[in-house]
């Protein structure tokens, strides 16, 4: 307020004129100032029950359909688009919310190559509701010119290799982005991280647009810094692990050239054992010799967890589940794990002991036992398994392992008790992103074991399965996930009735061909699932997510066991499908299925199928 600061002052000098204290008018005074900045406040603010001004907004000049991404990057920026639904209390504030606005887009604008772009407001007041108009003309994209890369000299005389613009996702004559740059800028310095530079940093970098070409000139200077090998590693923190487990998880060794990506693997490594709640990985000063010393601080998660879980399938009714786990029951990462399952087809107990480093760093002794007892349509089993495994990482994203294998079980509708020995052979890999809701990548799994009968019920006979899973991440934001399976498998050297039945293939169910129950999708006799010999299983789910917690699913399924050990195409394939619906919480989706036969048999399939479970169906 213009005249409150000359009103005080007045007051004030009056008061010293006049030779009395003015300690109690001062305190008046400044009273009297707050009063009045209040009711300045108060008369800048609307009063209850003042109309807003409801607007609606446009940008104009983006009508080309190359232009969509540019439209959207706009109104992301903009406040008018963000806040139309909270509308201000005058013409005036409207206006002030829309001239805020220009800045931010002709930022965005210049972001996407964009450099003789203009913007201009028009606001028409007289219409109801107003109308805000943003009229862009982008004119033409700048195109990537010259790319250079220079390293600052060296005293040391190592010059660094440098990589070729193409390398880093810089193509002459392509459309320039500053984010393409960006991430350019960041895969050169993990480029010289990658070979033997722990601390390259960008000195200087120049982008030019040149009006008159329609071009951009990118100049990076680096220094790369000194050149360096790992030294010795010091394992510490508050950790009850011993250290030489720890070590033995480090994908370096002392003396290897640096590589930073090897930092980052060690970090995976350690923290997927589950035994550590954070490892932290410092990096200390390279000495004259050129070594490195690395710290390396752990902190344990708790060793003893607890987990229950419970689903629900129409097929198999309710299930239960609890898991007891120790990561670290004798000091050096070995984990013990008992677990218990029961549902209406199948009650299950077992334990699992896995011996980390086995005779090598890479390699995991897995020995395990478990009692199950079956109650399906296809067969009524009760059985004992026991395995020995041992596993090898044969890269950061895949394992191997061989395995020998007892099981004795008993079959009641084929009257037999089997005991079969198995030499399993298996292969993962896995580059998906994420264990319980991938939304890019792959993952592929081979499995293949020749089984011999010592109980002679039984010639012997090889089984064979594979299946692979494909995630795709469509657009920008990651919320649209189409996700492929396909599964085939098959079983050498009997016929169906002489293989037991619970080591036949089936289809149908939640894992499998929803909208089919448990092992119906095949032969049967009557409502009796019989199995094959042989199996093929495809699916094909598009994901999209509702915001942070809730997301939908549509999904087909087909397939079928076959009678023989080939995959006969020429027979009826069954396929299935159905919507769903995703809660995502913190360890990830909970998953509600519906899925419908659409090749119902009277008698034998119903109207539709339920699923409820933690995490996506595959």
């Amino acid at each position: 307020m213009p005249g409150t600061g000359t009103f005080m002052w007045a007051i004030h000098r009056k008061c010293k004129q006049g030779g009395h204290s003015t300690r109690p008018l001062a305190a008046a005074n400044w009273f009297l100032a707050l009063i009045l900045a209040l009711a300045g406040l108060a008369s800048a603010v609307p009063a209850r029950g003042a109309s807003a001004v409801p607007y609606q907004a446009a940008i104009s000049g983006l009508d080309d359909p190359d232009h969509k991404a540019l439209l959207d990057l706009l109104q992301t920026v903009s406040d008018v688009f963000a806040l139309q639904d909270r509308p201000p209390a005058s013409l005036n504030l409207l206006r002030a919310r829309a001239e805020s606005d220009l800045a931010p887009m002709r930022r965005a604008l210049n972001m996407e190559g964009y450099f003789q772009a203009s913007v201009a407001l028009a606001v028409d007041g007289q219409a109801r509701p107003v109308r805000v108009v943003f009229q862009v003309s982008p004119g033409p994209a700048f195109i990537l010119g010259d790319i250079s890369i220079q390293t600052l000299s060296r005293t040391d005389g190592r010059e660094p290799d440098l990589p070729a613009p193409a390398n880093l996702g810089l193509q002459k004559g392509a459309r320039f982005r500053a984010e393409v740059v960006i991430e350019a800028q960041k895969r050169l310095l993990a480029y010289l991280g990658r070979r033997g530079r722990p601390f390259p940093k960008i000195q200087d970098r120049r982008v030019l647009a040149d009006h008159a070409t329609g071009m951009v000139s990118i100049a990076w200077t680096v220094d790369p810094g000194p050149e360096a090998r790992f030294g010795a590693t010091l394992i510490t923190g508050d950790s009850q692990v011993h250290p030489r487990y720890a070590a033995r998880l480090l994908p370096w060794t002392e003396g290897r050239l640096f590589d930073s990506e090897l930092l980052n693997q060690a970090r995976s490594k350690l923290i997927e054992t589950g035994r550590f709640s954070s490892a932290d990985i410092q990096l200390g000063q390279v000495d004259p010799e050129g070594r490195l010393p690395v710290t390396v601080t752990l902190k344990d998660r708790a060793f003893r967890t607890i987990r229950t879980g419970l689903a629900y399938q129409t097929d198999v009714g309710l299930e239960a589940s609890v898991e007891w786990e120790h990561r670290n029951i004798f000091g050096a990462g070995q984990k013990l794990s008992l677990s218990a399952k029961t549902n209406e087809v199948q009650q299950s107990m077992g334990a699992a002991l896995r011996l980390p480093g086995f005779w090598d760093d890479r390699q995991t002794l897995i020995i395990g036992s478990t009692y199950a007892d079956e109650y399906t349509n296809a067969y009524r089993s009760r059985g004992l398994d026991n395995s020995v495994t041992l596993e090898r990482v044969l890269a950061t994203d895949s394992t191997g392992g061989l395995g020998l294998r007892y099981r004795m079980t008993r079959i009641d509708d084929q009257e037999e008790t089997f005991g079969l020995l198995s030499l399993p052979v298996y292969y993962n890999l896995d580059r998906s992103d994420d264990l319980l809701d991938p939304t890019r990548g792959f993952r592929f799994n081979v499995l293949l074991a020749p089984f011999t009968d010592i109980d002679q019920n039984t010639s012997g006979f090889f089984k064979f399965r594979a299946s692979h899973r494909h995630y795709f991440s469509l657009g920008r934001r990651k919320r649209t996930v189409l996700a492929l399976r396909a599964s085939v498998g098959f079983i050498e050297g009997v016929d169906r009735d002489q293989a037991p039945a619970d080591e036949r293939f089936y289809a149908g169910g939640g894992g499998s061909i929803r909208g089919y129950a448990y092992q119906s999708a095949g032969d049967v006799s009557g409502t009796e699932p019989l199995g094959g010999l042989s199996i093929l299983d495809v699916s094909g789910e598009l994901r999209y997510r509702i915001g942070d917690n809730f997301g939908l699913a549509a999904f087909i399924d087909g397939g079928r066991a076959f009678t023989e050990s080939r995959l006969d195409l020429d027979q009826h394939l069954f396929w299935g499908a159905g919507l769903g619906l995703r809660y995502y919480t913190p360890i990830g989706p909970l998953r509600l299925d519906l899925g419908f036969p659409l090749d119902k048999r009277t008698g034998v399939d119903d109207d539709y199928q339920l699923y409820v479970s933690l995490g996506q169906a595959f």
